[in-house]
C-alpha cells in the first residue's frame, strides 16, 4: 500500500499559512500574543515581599512579614477588598502561631506585624492565601530558644525578718 500523497497546492497553502502565522507583519501572531499577554496580566498571585526571618520563640518577626498581590507580569495589584491569610504550612516542633493572621491589602501588600511562634524548631514554613489568588509558601525559617519571660520559684521562701539571711533548711 502506497502512502497517501497530498496535492502540491495543499502543501503550498499550508506553508504560506505557517509563514503568515509567525510573520511579524501578519496580524494573527500579534492577536494571539496580545490575548496570551492579557490572560497572563489578569492572573492574580501572592508572593512574599518580606520573607519570615529566623526569630527567638515568643519574639516578633523583624522585619515584619509582608505578602503582596501581583499579576502574571509581576506588577503589584492594589485590591482593597482582598484579605490575606497567613498560617503555618509546616510547624515541625509543634509551635503555634500567635498574632493577627488575617490582614487586608493596603496598596497591594498585607503586613503582618505582630506574629510570634511559641516553640523553637527548624523548618517552619508559612502559607499565604487569599480569595481568587494563587497561594504561596514562604522560605523555611527557624525559631531559636527564647529568653526567659518569667521566674518560677521551685521552693517558696519562708517568712524572715527584714535584713536577716534566709534560713536554708
Amino acid at each position: 500500500m502506497k502512502p497517501a500523497r497530498l496535492p502540491m497546492r495543499v502543501l503550498i497553502v499550508a506553508l504560506l499559512a505557517c509563514i503568515a502565522w509567525t510573520s511579524p507583519s501578519c496580524g494573527l501572531y500579534e492577536s494571539w500574543k496580545e490575548r496570551k499577554d492579557a490572560k497572563k496580566a489578569s492572573q492574580r498571585l501572592l508572593r512574599f515581599r518580606a520573607q519570615p526571618s529566623d526569630i527567638s520563640a515568643g519574639a516578633r518577626f523583624n522585619p515584619s512579614v509582608v505578602v503582596e498581590l501581583v499579576n502574571g507580569n509581576g506588577q503589584v495589584v492594589a485590591d482593597g477588598a482582598l484579605v490575606v491569610r497567613l498560617e503555618p504550612f509546616a510547624a515541625p516542633a509543634g509551635g503555634r502561631l500567635f498574632g493577627t493572621q488575617f490582614q487586608p491589602l493596603k496598596n497591594g501588600a498585607a503586613t503582618f506585624e505582630d506574629l510570634t511562634i511559641d516553640k523553637p524548631g527548624a523548618g517552619y514554613v508559612f502559607a499565604a492565601s487569599a480569595r481568587n489568588a494563587a497561594s504561596v509558601v514562604s522560605a523555611p525559617f527557624k525559631v531559636t530558644e527564647g529568653r526567659p519571660v518569667r521566674l518560677k520559684f521551685l521552693q517558696q521562701p519562708e517568712l524572715e525578718q527584714l535584713g536577716k539571711p534566709f534560713n536554708r533548711a
